[in-house]
């Protein structure tokens, strides 16, 4: 992969077309996050045009991989595969000779995604002796591989979708930056972010009164919370470290430390379940809060990064995907999203100007089977029931 050694990768150029306008808005965002010095930009996004990535001179499976992760993002933000087409249409492997120009070596077309695998291999010209030049071709093979695999129609899995209805309406503290909740005992638990705002508090269903609350040091951000025996587990955002609560009093029972950020929290009778934002849950003892296991989510054939709020519900883990407007169901077994809720229409009512007011805040009251939702600053939490499928 050293351009001196003349095995450098020069170009390759994807042909996308977007489904709707809200895949091409996203993929414009996703490619001005900043990463610097990735030489990919997603040209003009003509809807019923052609828009190409473009890895540009001398760039490599780093930058490949950063494409499909973008893409991938693009698939889970919106629940379908983001192109009607998708064409690598060259990938070109050069070797330098000795009268010093640069010449295709190796050149591939994948499949058309729209077309169901209709486009045709070109020719691999691998030269006799070149190792090199094959490995090249075999690496970009398996870097491609996922991408055109989620792209493709064979490649995807269908998730259930699920329908709800809205139960009940209930008053919600407008100023609450949700980060996490639970029910327990006819009472709303709801943790709070934002430094110098966060807390855990007790709430009333009804009123959406607060019954007690206990305040976080002023440089921690609140996250998820679940409880687990007689007492409340909480996560802080990028400290990496985690509060234990007395459940009654609220009083300070310890702590304990987790690598990386804390995003959501819920237990399954046996072990806490943890997420951290990107595509794996993580199982820890209650007792010990050593790490017991690892979970990769996948929909379909691709992870599902950016997992925040969660709740377990009937043998199944509910999450919230950050900025996104659906709940997704995983199995604890496989990590599979077995299915999706769609809350498009609830986000939709709130008339909240902040752009972090996003969906977030699954709660579940075993007793009487009902599930509450709410976001970040939502003037309202909803109870609501699912379609059959559950």
């Amino acid at each position: 992969m050293n351009d001196e050694e003349g095995n450098g990768l020069q170009q390759v150029d994807v042909n996308l077309v977007p489904r709707s306008a809200q895949v091409a808005t996203l993929m414009r965002a996703r490619m001005h996050e900043g990463f610097e010095g990735l030489d990919i930009a997603l040209a003009g996004v003509p809807i019923d045009g052609g828009s190409s990535f473009r890895a540009g001179s001398r760039h490599g499976p780093a930058q490949m991989r950063e494409m499909s992760r973008l893409i991938r993002q693009a698939h889970y933000a919106t629940g379908v595969a983001p192109f009607e087409t998708c064409r690598i249409a060259a990938a070109r492997s050069h070797r330098r000779h000795d009268h010093g120009r640069l010449q295709p070596h190796v050149r591939a077309a994948l499949p058309d995604g729209r077309g169901g695998g209709e486009g045709e291999m070109g020719e691999m010209k691998p030269s006799a002796g070149k190792p090199a030049a094959l490995m090249t071709c075999l690496m970009w093979m398996v870097l491609l591989c996922p991408l055109v695999l989620a792209l493709s129609p064979g490649g995807r899995q269908e998730t259930l979708a699920l329908g709800y209805e809205i139960v009940q309406t209930y008053p919600h503290d407008p100023a609450a930056f949700s980060q996490g909740l639970f029910f327990q005992d006819g009472f709303l638990y709801e943790s709070t972010g934002r430094r110098g705002q966060s807390v855990l508090r007790k709430v009333d269903l009804e009123s959406g009164s607060v019954l007690q609350e206990v305040s976080l040091p002023t440089n921690l951000f609140g996250e998820g919370i679940a409880p687990f025996g007689d007492q409340i587990y909480q996560l802080t955002w990028q400290s990496g470290l985690g509060l234990i609560y007395d459940a009654g009093s609220f009083e300070s029972t310890g702590q304990f430390r987790y690598a990386g950020e804390g995003w959501g929290l819920t237990q399954n009778g046996r072990y806490l379940i943890m997420s951290n934002g990107s595509s794996s849950l993580y199982f820890f003892d209650p007792a010990t809060m050593r790490q017991v296991g690892r979970l990769p989510v996948y929909q379909g054939a691709l992870p599902v990064s950016q997992l925040n709020e969660l709740e377990f519900i009937k043998g199944f883990i509910y999450a919230n995907v950050w900025h996104g407007n659906e709940i997704l169901k995983i199995s604890p077994d496989s990590g599979r999203v077995v299915a999706r809720i769609d809350l498009s229409d609830l986000v939709a009512r709130q008339e909240v100007s902040d752009p972090e007011a996003v969906l977030n805040g699954i709660a579940y009251d075993a007793d009487n089977d009902r599930i509450f939702v709410t976001g970040k600053l939502w003037p309202n939490l909803y109870e609501i029931r699912l379609a059959d499928g559950e």
